[in-house]
């Protein structure tokens, strides 16, 4: 299958009827340095022309809850304001649903094709809303304002078009972060704790670099070896709660996973329960990402491969079109992670250019560009800035 010919397969598996694109963090760097009048390469100016119209059409450019993390920890306010007003212009703030959500669907679907619970398969979520509260919590949100009293504004002072521009220029402030000042008032009345995400990426670091020395102490007799090993660290660690939840609400026993095999059957046991968690597509896709970075034991960990290895996990799963790295394209490429999911995964972003006029053909045909129709018929992407909202409730 040609890239362009995948690219446009949307609605393939698990992907939005939308044709979709995931960019890494890297793109919107990349792109925020062409917007101002700096571009890597003089083709980046027109690939950053040729997204924004792209996105206009109807294209979907999600950010995923990591794209968030990481333009949070851009330090310089400046830069990270740059970034910012690029996802915006492009993403239109369309997100990727919660992981949690994704993985719980992906998880009913395997516990009803191994055990037949629930009774009906459960139809595929949708990837695509819009928000940030859909990236963190798969719901959407929108702005309310409330006057000095803490009152909120009634509905009819506060038109629903102007409150859904309101959100979106809500949403551009979320992402692009306070300045200097605002933190400070943020961290004094708010208890503003930023560091906080840092905190818990370090302690998802630390984790992998301890299963390093332990490889060290006791290594694997094969890479086969290798994989379960990482399979079973990632269940335990990243979903074990979720399939706890799970089980325990379709009355599923925990033992259900040794596929009936005695204690006699060892291998049989062993295979049945890797089987069935590489029936979830964004676990299979993790310990993919993972076991190629424990094998490349001269690269080592660094926290943007737990970072990457959280978005290439969605992001694989449900976008037509995935751009990444190199070590991640080729890690995903050599286990055919696009093949199985039908997704077309590149780093180079000439291939990027090559298949959007197929996804914009594609796009043209479908209702709501913006991705905020549903909320507000006709408004589209527009933001208004906090002292717009003000300005214009004055009268």
């Amino acid at each position: 299958m040609s890239s362009q010919t995948q690219a446009g397969a949307v609605g393939s598996g698990l992907q939005s009827y939308r044709p979709t694109a995931y960019l890494d963090q890297w793109v919107w760097i990349r792109m925020a340095r062409a917007a101002a009048g700096k571009p890597d390469t003089p083709s980046d100016t027109k690939l950053l022309d040729d997204l924004v119209a792209a996105a206009d059409a109807g294209v979907a450019f999600p950010l995923s809850w990591t794209h968030y993390i990481e333009t949070e920890g851009i330090k310089n306010p400046r830069q990270r304001r740059d970034v910012a007003d690029v996802m915006a212009s492009i993403s239109h703030f369309r997100t990727i649903r919660s992981r949690r959500d994704l993985l719980r669907n992906q998880l009913l679907v395997a516990t009803h094709e191994k055990f037949g619970r629930p009774t009906f398969r459960p139809e595929n979520l949708d990837p695509l809303g819009v928000g940030v509260h859909w990236a963190f919590q798969g719901v959407e949100k929108t702005l309310q304002v409330h006057d000095a009293g803490g009152k909120v504004i009634d509905i009819e002072e506060f038109p629903r078009e102007m409150r859904i521009r309101a959100t979106q220029g809500f949403e551009c402030q979320v992402l692009a972060g306070p300045d200097g000042k605002e933190e400070a008032v943020l961290r004094e009345r708010y208890g503003y704790k930023p560091e906080g995400t840092a905190e818990v990426g370090r302690s998802r670091l630390e984790w992998e670099q301890e299963f390093v020395g332990l490889l060290v102490d006791t290594p694997p007799k094969d890479p086969a070896e290798l994989r379960v090993w990482i399979q079973a660290r990632e269940v335990t660690h990243e979903n074990l709660e979720l399939l706890v939840e799970v089980f325990k609400e379709y009355g599923l026993s925990i033992r259900r996973l040794t596929g009936g095999f005695g204690d006699d059957d060892q291998e049989q046991r062993r295979q049945f329960i890797s089987d069935f968690f590489d029936r979830l597509p964004s676990v299979r896709v993790a310990v993919d990402l993972k076991l190629a970075v424990h094998r490349n034991n001269q690269r080592g960990w660094a926290k943007n491969d737990i970072y990457d290895t959280d978005a290439m996990s969605i992001a694989v799963p449900y976008c037509a079109v995935v751009v990444t790295d190199k070590a991640a394209a080729d890690a995903l490429n050599r286990v055919r992670a696009g093949d199985r999911q039908g997704t077309f995964i590149t780093a180079k972003l000439t291939a990027l250019a090559e298949v959007l006029p197929e996804m914009v053909q594609y796009a043209k045909a479908l209702p709501d560009p913006s991705g905020w129709e549903t909320l507000s018929p006709g408004v589209g992407f527009n933001p208004l800035k906090a002292e717009q909202v003000v300005e214009q409730l004055r009268g």
